[in-house]
């Protein structure tokens, strides 16, 4: 959970709001994590 909420800090390009990741990220627990490297990375 640490590396993806430090993950999305540090991009400057993600797939959505920031703001909308850190919420999945913290709150829909372990699927949340997954979720954001799955679907909000670009690369």
């Amino acid at each position: 959970m640490i590396v993806a909420l430090v993950d999305v800090i540090k991009s400057d390009d993600t797939n959505g709001p920031k703001w909308l990741w850190v919420l999945v990220i913290l709150f829909i627990g372990f699927l949340g994590p997954i979720l954001y490297f799955v679907i909000g990375r670009k690369r």
